[in-house]
């Protein structure tokens, strides 16, 4: 929440990481979205992943443009995964997205062999 936007509404970045370098006065801010690729109760597609990585890519751009109290040097979408076949589908149709999208965003996969924990709570079979 200590993020400011210039217009509400709009997509927004999950967190901001701020570093200086070494004999540098120069504040670096990287901004951080996080989603996961998930699909319930059926077998995870390029489709959803065309979607999901469009529509989160197209965000953070629009959120980097949109936000005003710092100066984004990059960002990253890190995508929660639940199994490595997923993380591939992923990569896969990640390799093939146009520069618009790509160009200043790192995507980062993290496969977490553990359905459960990737669903909401609401959707959670097991109890914590």
């Amino acid at each position: 929440m200590e993020i400011n936007y210039f217009f509400m509404n709009q997509p927004m970045t999950d967190y901001l990481v701020s570093f200086r370098r070494p004999n540098y006065s120069t504040i670096f801010s990287i901004g951080v979205s996080v989603t996961r690729a998930f699909a319930y109760h059926r077998r995870y597609t390029k489709h959803d992943a065309y979607r999901l990585l469009t529509k989160k890519l197209s965000g953070v751009n629009s959120s980097t443009r949109n936000i005003v109290n710092a100066r984004i040097w990059k960002q990253i979408l890190h995508i929660w995964c639940p199994s490595g076949k997923v993380a591939n589908i992923v990569r896969k149709v990640y390799s093939k997205l146009s520069k618009d999208y790509t160009s200043n965003t790192i995507v980062m996969l993290t496969v977490v062999n553990c359905d459960w924990e990737l669903q909401s709570c609401g959707e959670s079979k097991r109890q914590l």
